[in-house]
């Protein structure tokens, strides 16, 4: 973790949140151990609905529970960019089945996710339907590469 950002005060964090919205050149981010919380996933939840650069975000090693997992899904529900999201060891509650099923509901919208690093500790029928989310966008994207090269 990069002792700077974590040394950065709360609002700080979540103005960076709030700023990613208007960003046009960064396409990885990976904020990984920083101690974000719910409420800088919940802002960033809403900065993924309309940022349309993002391609990768890695939140490895915070604090965000399933009401900010739920909440960065939601914002992913309406991204058509981001291929790949990592959110796993996180020191927060776990996902509960209703968190599940909107992250479930989420995946659904999304036509551009490919990889998912998410744990799942309440349903199998969940994790077989983002399995299958994430397969059918994956043969999309594979489709659409195909046809390109074609032309």
């Amino acid at each position: 973790a990069d002792q700077r950002f974590i040394s950065l005060r709360h609002r700080d964090k979540l103005q960076l949140a709030r700023g990613l919205a208007n960003n046009k050149f960064l396409t990885e981010i990976r904020l990984e151990s920083l101690g974000l919380d719910d409420e800088f996933a919940s802002i960033l939840g809403g900065t993924l609905a309309i940022n349309t650069t993002i391609r990768i975000l890695n939140l490895d090693g915070n604090r965000i529970s399933g009401r900010g997992i739920k909440a960065i899904f939601g914002g992913i529900a309406k991204n058509n960019t981001v291929t790949e999201v990592q959110i796993l060891q996180q020191q927060a509650d776990p996902m509960n089945a209703e968190e599940e099923d909107a992250v479930q509901d989420a995946l659904m919208e999304n036509h551009s996710i490919v990889q998912v690093g998410l744990y799942l500790g309440v349903s199998e029928s969940v994790l077989e339907a983002i399995r299958a989310v994430l397969t059918r966008n994956h043969r999309a994207q594979w489709d659409n590469r195909r046809k390109l090269s074609l032309e």
